[in-house]
C-alpha cells in the first residue's frame, strides 16, 4: 500500500503554475476581444472592404458576376454571416428583385422565389472563404443600403454586386454594437472607402433600447447617404 502511494505522484508546483499562467492568457485573451468594441467593429469594416477589393479582382479574372451575399437574419433567426460568390458571366442580366413591409404577401412570395432562383446561379468562392464568416465580438450587420432600394435592408439577404468591368454596385453597410454605430461606404467605380462611427446617445442601456438606436441611427445615416446620390 505504501508503495502505491509513492507511486501516485500529483502535479508539481511549475506544472501547476504554467496551467494557470496558459489559462490566464486565455481568458485575458476573451476579455479583450469582448471588451473592445471599437476593435471588433473595425475588424468587421476592414472585413467588409477587403471582400469588395477581393471581387473585384475575382470579377475581372472570372469574367462573372461576384456578390457579397449578407445574411441579416430576422426575429425567428437572428444569425448573421456573409459569403463571397461568383455567378453567371458578366452578359448575365439581374432581375429585379423587390424588397420592403409595403409589399403583400403574394408579391412577397413571387419575389422570394425569383431570390431562390437567382441564388441557384451563385456558388461561393472557395479560395476567399471554406465555410461563411461571422463578425467578431458583439458587432452585427444593423443594415444594407443600395442605391437601387429606397428603405435600408434589415432583414432577410442583401447581395452586393461586382461586375467584370470593375464597376460595383453603389452601396452602404451599417454596423452597430452596444456603444456605437458604424458604416463603410462602397464607391461603384473606384476602390476607396468612406467609413464614419457614431455613438449611440442611451438612457437606460437595456437590449430593447440599444436595438431601437441602432435601428433609428441606421435609419438616419441611410437617409443620409441616399439624399446626395
Amino acid at each position: 500500500m505504501n508503495q502505491l502511494l509513492k507511486d501516485q505522484k500529483g502535479f508539481s508546483l511549475l506544472e501547476i503554475l504554467i496551467a494557470l499562467a496558459i489559462a490566464a492568457g486565455l481568458y485575458g485573451t476573451l476579455i479583450v476581444n469582448i471588451s473592445n468594441p471599437r476593435r471588433n467593429i473595425n475588424e468587421g469594416l476592414n472585413n467588409m472592404e477587403r471582400a469588395i477589393r477581393f471581387s473585384g479582382s475575382e470579377a475581372a479574372l472570372r469574367n462573372t458576376l461576384i456578390r457579397l451575399q449578407i445574411k441579416l437574419g430576422n426575429e425567428e433567426n437572428p444569425n448573421q454571416s456573409y459569403s463571397l460568390q461568383y455567378g453567371p458571366e458578366g452578359s448575365f442580366v439581374l432581375p429585379k428583385i423587390r424588397m420592403g413591409k409595403n409589399l403583400s404577401e403574394s408579391e412577397r412570395e413571387e419575389e422570394e422565389l425569383k431570390a431562390k432562383k437567382l441564388d441557384r446561379k451563385f456558388n461561393k468562392i472557395e479560395e476567399f472563404q471554406e465555410e461563411e464568416k461571422e463578425l467578431s465580438g458583439y458587432t452585427r450587420f444593423i443594415g444594407i443600403g443600395t442605391a437601387d432600394y429606397d428603405q435600408l435592408i434589415t432583414e432577410g439577404n442583401a447581395s452586393l454586386f461586382t461586375y467584370p468591368t470593375g464597376e460595383k454596385d453603389s452601396a452602404i453597410i451599417i454596423l452597430g454594437n452596444d456603444i456605437e454605430v458604424a458604416f463603410v461606404e462602397i464607391n461603384p467605380f473606384i476602390q476607396e472607402f468612406r467609413r464614419e462611427y457614431r455613438p449611440l446617445e442611451l438612457q437606460e442601456n437595456t437590449e430593447e433600447e440599444i436595438y431601437d438606436k441602432q435601428r433609428d441611427l441606421a435609419d438616419e445615416i441611410f437617409l443620409e447617404w441616399k439624399s446626395k446620390k
